[in-house]
């Protein structure tokens, strides 16, 4: 019978990159469809931003379910207080031009905007 793990920490998964039902609402989403738009001459070769001045980590889901599990099994055993707050993020931040950048080297558009 499976173990139901309950815990009280709060928890800030700051990127999923993808939403679940495939919409493009998150910043990395939007700027892939717009690439594939573009390749496939659907939009014209601009992609449209807002503000470009935030940081972003990212990490594999792998590894973020990892951190919640093992915060979730110390938090049973009472070792984490109740209300504490837990970022869950990669190693490594990126600017969210260097992001665009990324995203164009896998396109045939190229990086290098």
């Amino acid at each position: 019978m499976a173990k139901l793990i309950t815990f009280a920490p709060l928890l800030q998964e700051w990127e999923h990159i993808v939403a679940q039902d495939g919409s493009d609402v998150f910043f990395e989403s939007t700027v892939a469809k717009q690439i594939a738009l573009i390749e496939a001459g659907y939009q014209e070769p601009v992609i449209k931003v807002g503000n470009l001045s935030s940081i972003r980590t990212f990490q594999d889901c792998r590894d973020a379910i990892r951190a919640y599990y093992l915060l979730s099994l110390e938090s049973e055993k009472g070792k984490v207080p109740c209300g504490e707050a837990f970022n869950i993020a990669g190693e490594e931040a990126f600017k969210l031009p260097e992001v665009i950048d990324i995203l164009l080297n896998f396109s045939d558009m190229g990086g290098g905007y």
